[in-house]
């Protein structure tokens, strides 16, 4: 009899249990060298939890961190309980409160970051750590979709073909005083 209640409530929990899943993404991934790219992380399927890390990696030759723009929801809930700092890697993120974040579905942080350099970069997440002090370790995994940011040359076509066209005009208005 004791066996079953074990099984039964193990059971039980186990299908309460729910794997949070979080992604990264980028409002813009194809920007200019000074342009300020906002990124999100966000979470999904979550159970409550009190403790959170988790860590972005990009190409910091690339990109620079604003680490004062952090916002998102476990910002707005205690902005004293979330940090966000820069690392060799890219960006460190961590929330920790004595009460616990409701979980579901949410947005983990948002933060800039600023295009220094041309080239492309991966952003991927890593470390990810998140528990409740009462019942432990919580299972969270990172999207497996690769997310990209490209820091290109603008293309001034508006300008150019002005340019080109004035010089055509200037071309046809020397031929034309030539031949007078």
């Amino acid at each position: 009899m004791m066996k079953k209640l074990i099984t039964a409530l193990v059971f039980f929990i186990g299908l309460h249990a729910q794997a949070g899943l979080i992604s990264v993404e980028l409002d813009n991934s194809n920007v200019n060298v000074g342009n300020v790219v906002g990124v999100t992380i966000v979470g999904s399927d979550f159970d409550a939890f009190d403790a959170l890390n988790v860590d972005v990696e990009f190409d910091t030759s690339l990109f620079s961190l604003d680490e004062l723009s952090l916002g998102g929801d476990l910002y707005d809930t205690s902005n004293f309980s979330s940090f966000l700092s820069s690392q060799s890697f890219g960006a460190a993120f961590s929330f920790l409160d004595f009460a616990p974040f409701v979980g579901g579905d949410f947005i983990i942080a948002t933060f800039n970051i600023t295009a220094l350099e041309l080239g492309t970069s991966k952003f991927t997440l890593a470390n990810i750590v998140a528990s409740d002090f009462f019942s432990g370790a919580i299972d969270a995994s990172a999207s497996t979709e690769v997310v990209n940011g490209t820091i290109s040359t603008p293309v001034p076509a508006p300008q150019t073909l002005a340019l080109f066209a004035l010089t055509l005009v200037g071309l046809f208005g020397f031929r034309q005083k030539l031949k007078s």
